[in-house]
């Protein structure tokens, strides 16, 4: 009679066992386990629904099927018994309307973090402009424009990078700003037409950056 330790295992009873469709006929393998047969009252649910799928996955013995690609392991979906299902699906039904609420509630959470951080990249733009008076409404148009632009989700610029304080990306962003706004780079870049390479391109830059410091220099604070 087998030890407890060496007991067969039951497939059904196994949590997250992975498996593949079987090479031949149907049915399921595990490297572990061989060829499998889909328990009794088992049913397939498919990825896209995050929700259902941890509903499914905290009642009890599941399985991830899986496909082999090329360069990566594709997840089929889930198989799991049709009475998890059922009551993953009750489940669903019975909070959608709070997890909505929910929802709102983080999205009204993250637009405010997301302004607030723009607020303080527009200040750190204002500090580093740092204009005369009589140059201020300028450089409120400059600091906003170049927040509204840098400070973007997900758009991979300057504002976004967390390698550099917030005092050096505002200075790199609001000179870019002035490089493409307030400079005759654009206009250059154009005639030259989109044959330019890096060599070609370099000159162009540079003249910019000195346009940029004499148009810092020419409203800065004695």
């Amino acid at each position: 009679m087998p030890t407890p330790e060496h007991a067969p295992i039951d497939p059904a009873a196994t949590r997250e066992l992975k498996v593949w469709h079987a090479r031949e006929g149907e049915g399921y393998w595990n490297p572990d386990l061989g060829n499998l047969p889909l328990p009794s009252g088992w049913v397939f649910v498919p990825p896209g629904n995050a929700f259902l799928a941890r509903e499914v996955k905290r009642q009890g013995a599941y399985w991830v099927l899986l496909k082999r690609r090329r360069k990566y392991t594709e997840t089929l979906g889930i198989l799991c018994p049709g009475t998890a299902l059922s009551e993953g699906e009750r489940r669903e039904e019975e909070t959608r309307a709070a997890r909505a609420k929910a929802r709102e509630r983080a999205e009204v959470q993250r637009r405010r973090v997301e302004e607030r951080y723009r607020q303080s990249f527009e200040a750190a733009c204002l500090r580093y402009l740092d204009f005369a008076p009589r140059f201020l409404a300028s450089a409120r148009t400059i600091a906003r424009e170049t927040s509204l632009h840098a400070t973007v989700k997900q758009s991979g610029r300057v504002g976004r990078t967390s390698r550099l304080s917030l005092e050096e990306k505002a200075r790199w962003a609001v000179r870019a700003h002035l490089r493409h706004r307030y400079t005759s780079y654009e206009k250059a870049l154009e005639r030259g037409g989109f044959g330019l390479d890096d060599e070609d391109v370099r000159p162009i830059r540079w003249d910019a950056e000195r346009e940029v410091d004499e148009f810092l220099r020419s409203r800065r604070r004695a």
